[in-house]
């Protein structure tokens, strides 16, 4: 896979679509009701308790990180671990987004807890195009 441009394969060959009928088993599977209901009760908690309603509580997370969370998991399988080889590919060579994306990645697929910053970044990263090293 080219880091540079995403768009061929080290045989040349343009990569290949997938169907999203293909999702991640477990977690992944109820992860929009989950994160719907995590948002529920963190916006609410969050309103009673915020010095300022531009200014976001301690423990509190971003509420877009909700949404990112969901779009992730809205991805097919194999669209995920295109995206886990690509920056796992350019974190070897030092790619800093690489590094922090593929972590990231690793991160959310075995269930340990991710910070909102980094979720964001992810998905901001992947829905956007950007291959690791442009």
């Amino acid at each position: 896979m080219d880091c540079g441009t995403g768009k061929t394969r080290r045989n040349g060959e343009a990569p290949e679509r997938h169907s999203s009928a293909t999702r991640l088993p477990g977690r992944w599977a109820n992860l929009n009701a989950m994160a719907k209901q995590k948002a529920e009760a963190g916006f609410a908690a969050a309103r009673g308790s915020a010095n300022s309603r531009g200014e976001l509580q301690t423990t509190e997370p971003h509420p877009a990180a909700f949404a990112a969370k969901a779009w992730l998991a809205e991805q097919p399988a194999e669209e995920l671990l295109k995206w886990r080889e690509a920056f796992a590919s350019c974190a070897i060579e030092g790619n800093r987004l690489g590094e922090v994306c593929a972590e990231t990645m690793n991160r959310l697929m075995t269930a340990q807890p991710v910070s909102d910053r980094y979720l964001l970044g992810l998905a901001w990263t992947m829905r956007s195009g950007n291959w690791p090293n442009k």
